[in-house]
């Protein structure tokens, strides 16, 4: 019975840092250093629980997905930079990012202490949480933060593949919900 422990710790540490996202964004103290550093993290979190998943997942669904998201993460941080040294930008370590390194380490210790049949269920569901959350918070509160024109266009492309991500990711669930091999 650790499945629904293990699910609520998962969860919780999710909301836990999407609660503080919000917050710190609401109060505008991220200027446009600290969003880039925030993107970079962002797509850090997401390529390092993907490599454990491809690790340890037994569906070929999950794993493929998983090495999706390292190559489009990977992708994305590789604009990003390329953007950051174009625009001359420093990012600043902030206490957003922090947290979600933070985060990060706690889901990938949940993570780790899942049961093998529970894995992909269990990762699966963080990369739909994760997900939904960056669409959202991205799009209502980091975007129109954004002053220059070029970083607003690349964050603004990046909504459809992080919405084809969460179909994506809610496809494979509901495949896992029914495969009653995976818990």
């Amino acid at each position: 019975m650790k499945i629904l422990p293990l699910t609520l710790a998962l969860a919780l540490s999710l909301i836990m840092l999407a609660a503080k996202a919000e917050i710190l964004i609401e109060k505008n103290d991220l200027g446009e250093e600290e969003i880039v550093h925030v993107l970079v993290t962002a797509n850090e979190a997401d390529i390092r629980q993907s490599r454990l998943a491809t690790e340890r997942a037994i569906h070929v669904d999950v794993r493929a997905y998983a090495y999706r998201m390292i190559n489009d993460h990977s992708d994305s941080n590789k604009q990003i930079h390329e953007l950051i040294n174009k625009l001359k930008l420093i990012p600043l370590d902030n206490r957003f990012s922090k947290e979600l390194n933070l985060n990060t380490e706690n889901e990938i210790k949940i993570l780790n202490a899942a049961e093998k049949n529970e894995f992909d269920k269990k990762y699966i569901e963080s990369e739909i949480i994760f997900h939904r959350k960056v669409i959202e918070v991205a799009e209502s509160q980091l975007v129109p933060n954004v002053k220059d024109d070029e970083l607003r266009i690349l964050m603004q492309k990046t909504f459809p593949i992080l919405i084809s991500h969460l179909e994506h990711a809610e496809k494979i669930y509901s495949l896992l919900k029914q495969d009653h091999s995976i818990q």
